[in-house]
């Protein structure tokens, strides 16, 4: 219940955020900045505000200016922006493509602890055929480093459950590992042409960042 209030309560702080502390449009497309951004070409101001653990501060560590979604100018950031997740990516999404069940086998991969690893996911999904929970379950082989031969049908463990939870203009992604720990949540927001204007990623109680995507054509 603790986990779920936490939740709630920076899902509110985002939407407050959102609408109160990330000024305003034109604060962010006439020339708010150190140079003269009037004379930079843009069409997208992005800002990425890091957070410490209570969401009490902030701090701006990366301001970029898109121009059809090449970068004129900014600084760096450690991630890839739009946040993707580390445990439903954009691959496995792909590789599932509305189907329920997905298996691969992967040589000299030690993700799962061995030296070659099983993946198995497992999805469900809403009626408009979005997934709404994919789980990740794992297994592994000691390749050569032992007389037993490869199994013929892998001993899984569940690694991963990610759960999606859509609005009209709101997606939220959370991450759980077999404990039922959250690992990852990652929010988006979208504007009335589904442009994304709002992320909101925190993970393994060590990240925790806020983006605001604001489009000046």
């Amino acid at each position: 219940m603790q986990n779920l209030l936490k939740l709630k309560s920076i899902f509110l702080s985002s939407i407050l955020f959102l609408a109160c502390g990330s000024n305003s449009k034109s604060a962010m497309c006439n020339g708010s900045t150190s140079f003269n951004e009037t004379e930079l070409e843009h069409n997208k101001h992005v800002k990425v505000f890091k957070y410490n653990e209570k969401y009490t501060d902030s701090v701006l560590i990366t301001e970029q200016w898109y121009l059809n979604d090449s970068l004129v100018k900014g600084t760096k950031f450690s991630y890839r922006l739009p946040f993707v997740s580390e445990f439903a990516d954009e691959l496995v999404l792909a590789n599932l493509q509305g189907e329920t069940e997905i298996e691969s086998f992967l040589e000299g991969m030690c993700e799962a602890g061995g030296t070659s690893a099983w993946n198995k996911y497992t999805a469900e999904y809403d009626s408009l055929d979005r997934p709404i929970l994919i789980k990740h379950y794992k297994a592994w082989w000691y390749e050569g480093l032992d007389d037993k031969p490869q199994p013929k049908n892998p001993t899984y463990f569940l690694g991963e459950k990610i759960e999606f939870e859509y609005g009209t203009d709101w997606q939220i992604e959370r991450a759980y590992n077999a404990k039922n720990e959250l690992l990852e949540q990652i929010e988006k927001r979208y504007d009335a042409e589904n442009r994304l204007v709002f992320e909101h990623w925190q993970a393994w109680d060590t990240y925790r960042y806020k983006v605001f995507y604001v489009y000046c054509d």
